[in-house]
Parts: C-alpha cells; structure tokens; sequence
C-alpha cells in the first residue's frame, strides 16, 4: 500500500479498552523552517488509564521504536501534562503521572534529508490499566506526504504547549 496519509487506521487492542493511531504532518515553524511532527493518538476506555513518561516505575508508560523508519534523523517525545495520581504499596506511596480518556503523544521528528520523502513505521508498547496493566504492543506504517495536514496538526496542537498551528 503506498499511500500517503496523514493517518494510520485505528489500532484496538484485544479487550476493546482503548484505540490508538498514529497521526502526522509538516508545518512551518516561526522562522518559517519546514518540520515535520507526530503523534500517537489515544482513546482510552472509561476506567482504564496509560501512564505518563514519569510513572516512578510502575506501569508501563509508552515507549516507541521508529528503528525502521526511511530517512529519519532522529525522534523526540514532547510528553503532555498529564494527571498526578498516588498508589500505596506497602508502606510506600508511589507517585506516578497518568492519561485517561483521550490524549495524543506529540513526537517531534528529524529527518536525514528534508527534500526526500519519509515513511515511519513505529512500534509502540504500552501498558493499559485498570485494576491490572494489560501489556498492548501496536505497530503503525506511515508514507509522509509533503503536504500539511491541518485535521492531524489540530490533533496534535491540543495535548502540545508550544503553537505549530499558524493561520
């Protein structure tokens, strides 16, 4: 399939508990540098939550591999704020951060050489939870037109702090 899209389909993990995407778009920055920008769309079922980069070790927050990607220089995640959560175990109270509901994982991408095409192919892992973590590991294929997406870009702009969005 070669396609070129600014999405993937919807992914659904095997208990139905969530859905994820991966999504994609240049855009120009102020100085009017082209970039390109990810990012990994999640809904996530009422109850069931995915941890934060800052999990202090419990839960599985996302992790991604873009190692066979063409013509990618190198990625970064921007982590949404997310929701600050407690969990006593034993003695100890564990804080860690999470996301429930909805939430897109902004990933921010350079690539070896902007005048070529791109294709990202991501493996994602995670952990889904609700009273247990469910281990989910997704894997997404993307050929990046050129073009700017501005329905992935709004996706995007929602759960990222800095403007990428210039009308």
């Amino acid at each position: 399939e070669n396609a070129f899209a600014a999405s993937s389909d919807w992914h659904e993990n095997q208990n139905k508990a969530a859905q994820t995407k991966l999504i994609a778009s240049f855009y120009q920055d102020e100085s009017g540098v082209k970039k390109l920008i990810a990012g990994i769309h999640f809904k996530i079922s009422d109850g069931w939550k995915i941890y934060g980069n800052d999990a202090s070790g419990i839960g599985m927050p996302p992790a991604l591999d873009f190692a066979t990607s063409k013509n990618l220089a190198k990625h970064e995640i921007i982590w949404p704020k997310a929701e600050a959560g407690e969990e006593k175990i034993g003695d100890e109270t564990i804080k860690f951060s999470f996301y429930k509901n909805e939430v897109v994982l902004p990933v921010e991408l350079e690539l070896q050489d902007l005048t070529q095409g791109a294709e990202l192919t991501v493996k994602l892992d995670y952990g889904l939870c609700k009273d247990v973590c469910i281990p989910v590991s997704e894997s997404f294929s993307l050929k990046i037109s050129d073009e700017i997406d501005k329905k992935s870009l709004a996706e995007i702009q929602k759960f990222l702090e800095k403007k990428i969005i210039t009308d």
